[in-house]
């Protein structure tokens, strides 16, 4: 009986290595037009072949073949009483090919709402770690400005030097104000940057998000596609 795995020239039980060497060599000996074969031979063949590797190199539609396969080969062997628990058996393979594929989805989407989750978390987490700092540099500078003035006070009761007290006061609320002003600048260009990174890791889990689902439902079409073309109809939905 001819296989997919018969068309690469391979036994049931090869690796993906095995089977990506026979089609590169397959492949090689057509388009080199050494085979022998006419225009329309080697288009046949060829899509025989890339039916074949495109089927046994995803490990999802080689179980299903190999599923398929060995079914058909029960067919082949047993006699006609036994045609109706075959077709059962095809029939509970096609659901569990269906719930397959729901379960895939469903882990796909759980993981994506984790991320969301964890990155929703670690917002909350830096702006409050973000307000912590501000509350610590307002705490700072309200001290700062309770010992400059308990300094002001001493120096005037000794009426020494005030002249140069209220000179010294003015230098420090200057620096006070320049350092606060850089600390804030600074707070605010990093919480900036850490919205950045959160938005970027966003985009590409959501982006990540979209190619699972792309690739899922590309195979789900190409299997139905290959029971369209073996049975005449779709047995998954």
């Amino acid at each position: 009986m001819k296989t997919l795995y018969s068309i690469l020239g391979v036994d049931s039980g090869a690796t993906t290595a095995e089977i990506e060497k026979a089609y590169s060599s397959f492949l090689t000996k057509l388009q080199t037009g050494n085979s022998g074969l006419s225009s329309e031979e080697i288009n046949n063949q060829m899509y025989a072949i890339r039916e074949a590797h495109t089927t046994l190199t995803n490990p999802i539609l080689r179980q299903r073949y190999d599923q398929k396969l060995l079914e058909s080969s029960i067919q082949y062997l047993d006699t006609r009483n036994d045609h109706a628990q075959i077709l059962e058996s095809k029939q509970s393979f096609g659901l569990k090919a269906i719930l397959l594929v729901g379960i895939l989805v469903l882990a796909g989407i759980y993981l994506y709402n984790e991320k969301a989750k964890e990155r929703e978390k670690l917002r909350i987490q830096q702006e409050h770690e973000v307000q912590m700092k501000t509350i610590q540099i307002a705490e700072e500078k309200q001290k700062q400005d309770a010992s400059v003035q308990h300094i002001i006070l001493d120096k005037v009761a000794s009426q020494s030097d005030a002249q140069k007290l209220l000179i010294d006061q003015h230098q420090f609320e200057r620096e006070s104000a320049q350092r606060q002003q850089v600390e804030i600048q600074r707070q605010r260009l990093e919480t900036q940057q850490q919205q950045q990174q959160l938005r970027e890791e966003e985009n590409r889990q959501r982006q990540e998000q979209q190619r699972r689902q792309q690739q899922l439902q590309s195979e789900k079409r190409l299997l139905q596609q290959m029971e369209r073309d073996r049975y005449g109809k779709v047995i998954t939905y």
